[in-house]
Formats: structure tokens, sequence, C-alpha cells
């Protein structure tokens, strides 16, 4: 599994291509995470065994996965930002890199504005 890990982190391009929200997510976070894309709108984060994986009741690595029910990547990949976010693993500069995934309008093929991005929600501990 480290090898695995290693192998992302040091050629994130290689999992999903130039400027892609893996990509981007894994070159911002330098050796601290790998995430990827799945089928259906899941996406799946592991955050290597740190401070802040035990600041957050951790003891080892920590694994997140999301789900959008309907599939929209652009939902999917502003969401993973927003709870990486709130859980406070992503610094500023992290933040900062992801910030072209966190658009908060939703335009449609017409380039009118139909909708915009919100984050109601905020993570608790279970």
């Amino acid at each position: 599994m480290a090898r695995i890990f290693n192998a992302m982190t040091q050629y994130p391009e290689m999992v999903a291509g130039d400027d892609r929200f893996c990509t981007v997510l894994m070159k911002a976070f330098q050796g601290r995470l790998i995430g990827k894309v799945g089928a259906d709108g899941v996406y799946a984060v592991g955050l290597r065994k740190s401070e802040q994986t035990r600041q957050l009741g951790a003891t080892g690595a920590l694994g997140i996965s999301v789900k959008i029910e309907d599939g929209n990547l652009d939902v999917l990949y502003a969401a993973v930002a927003e709870i990486l976010e709130q859980l406070g693993v992503a610094t500023p500069e992290v933040s900062s890199a992801l910030i072209g995934f966190r658009q908060g309008k939703i335009v449609n093929t017409a380039g009118v504005v139909t909708g915009g991005l919100a984050f109601p929600f905020r993570l608790r501990a279970a």
C-alpha cells in the first residue's frame, strides 16, 4: 500500500492527467494525501498518518469517501474540497489551489447561470 501511495503522490499526473481534480489535489497536498475519483460520483481520499489525523481521532492514516447521488463530478470535487477544509487538513495554500473546483455558479450549455453551490452541512465527530 505504501508503494502505491508513494507512486500516486510522486506522479499524480499519471493518476488523472494534467489539470484534473485528482492531480491538482495531490500536488497541493505535497505527498500527504492521495485522491481518486471513481464511478458514479464517488471519490476516495487517503490521508497519511500525521498530527492532523491524530487531532481528528485517527490512530493512523485516515480514509474518506464521498458519494454524490446523481454522479455530478463538479459537485463532487467541490464537496471533497469543502470536507477537507472543514476537517482542517487543507491549508490556505491547498484551498487556494482548489479554488477553481469550488466555483459557486452552475451554468447550462447556453451559458446561463442556473444555480450555485452551497455547503450548508457541518462535519461533526461521530
